[in-house]
């Protein structure tokens, strides 16, 4: 994709194999027990490497997905702030897109998925980004996580 900020690759992996940061704020959401036994529920994992390109130099962030049968939970670390990680019920996703098929991405290229729903805690429904590749593990995550979300939400 010409202009893209972000170089992407994603892999699927075990917990255990996760960049340390990255596993460290999902260790740490965990631990706030809001779904009691989330680790051993856990389907599969992925990891997005981003490296933007500067002028002077490369900076390398770290996007995780987990997967389970009925909560997403995602993350960041390798930026500015610090590591974090978030959570949404599958049910309460109302719609999953190609980032590459919005409008937004006429502004700003770039592959993933944008998802619409409540954030677990959030008052409000919002709008957000998950960065993925555009490479096979990258679109692996996209079928899994479409297709958990037919299943928790078949009428």
């Amino acid at each position: 994709m010409k202009n893209e900020i972000f170089s992407r690759s994603t892999r699927e992996c075990y917990f255990d194999q996760l960049n340390p940061d990255l596993a460290k704020a999902f260790k740490d959401r965990f631990l706030q027990d809001e779904f009691p036994g989330i680790e051993s529920k856990i389907i599969t994992c992925f990891e997005t490497e981003s490296m933007r390109k500067k002028l002077f130099s490369t900076r390398t962030e770290y996007s995780g997905v987990i997967l389970t049968p009925d909560v997403l939970v995602w993350g960041m670390s390798g930026i500015k702030r610090n590591p974090f990680a978030a959570m949404a019920q599958i049910k309460e996703i109302s719609e999953i897109r190609d980032y590459e098929k919005t409008e937004s991405c006429k502004i700003m290229q770039d592959t993933g998925l944008e998802l619409f729903g409540f954030i677990y805690l959030f008052s409000k429904r919002s709008t957000w980004f998950i960065g993925l590749g555009a490479d096979q593990s990258g679109e692996r995550c996209r079928h899994l996580l479409r297709e958990l979300h037919n299943k928790v939400n078949k009428p």
